[in-house]
């Protein structure tokens, strides 16, 4: 079971194993903690994929696109 501490609900359980999940279902998981924690409003998600590997990578260019970025925030209420 992975967990989070929100800091003022608690720890949420999350079940299952996260490595089941998805990368984009795993933000779901993570803003789901951030909404039921009641402590966040205007929660937000950002995601980037596949963009290019720079030429002056170290692993281009075995590795032509980029890592990918994924993002949860909020304010605090």
């Amino acid at each position: 079971m992975g967990h989070i501490d929100t800091g003022q609900e608690g720890i949420f359980q999350a079940p299952g194993n996260h490595e089941e999940l998805s990368e984009l279902e795993r933000m779901g998981v993570v803003i789901e903690y951030f909404f039921r924690s009641g402590a966040y409003k205007n929660l937000e998600t950002y995601s980037a994929r596949g963009w290019p590997r720079p030429v002056t990578d170290r692993y281009y260019p075995e590795m032509t696109t980029a890592d990918p970025v994924y993002a949860v925030w909020g304010q605090r209420k």
